[in-house]
């Protein structure tokens, strides 16, 4: 059953993706989604989250290896489809997420 894990919407984008590789490895899981979200505390504060799915899988050999986080405006389909690499959410498929705090969209690609 697939489950959601808040990351911090203040980090880099390499530290998001380095953190999420490092959360699917350790939860034998692979991340199906994120999301930029505003979350809303009881103290009336606010943070800006992102709101990543994982699916579990029956393996740890069945865990997507190296993910790239890469803003749509750098991003070059043929070097990674050259590297191998497969688009998280099919071709085109973009996410919209914090990076520093700040919304960007991103295409997200990982190998098996």
């Amino acid at each position: 059953m697939a489950f959601n894990i808040p990351f911090p919407g203040k980090a880099t984008l390499k530290e998001t993706e380095t953190t999420i590789e490092a959360y699917q490895l350790g939860k034998c899981s692979n991340l199906t989604g994120i999301q930029g979200r505003n979350a809303a505390f009881d103290d009336n504060s606010a943070m800006n989250v992102n709101v990543a799915e994982f699916e579990p899988v029956d393996h740890l050999a069945l865990v997507h290896r190296r993910l790239i986080f890469v803003e749509t405006s750098q991003v070059d389909f043929g070097a990674m489809a050259a590297a191998g690499m497969t688009q998280l959410g099919g071709d085109g498929h973009e996410f919209t997420i914090f990076v520093s705090d700040k919304p960007k969209s991103i295409f997200i690609f990982y190998r098996m």
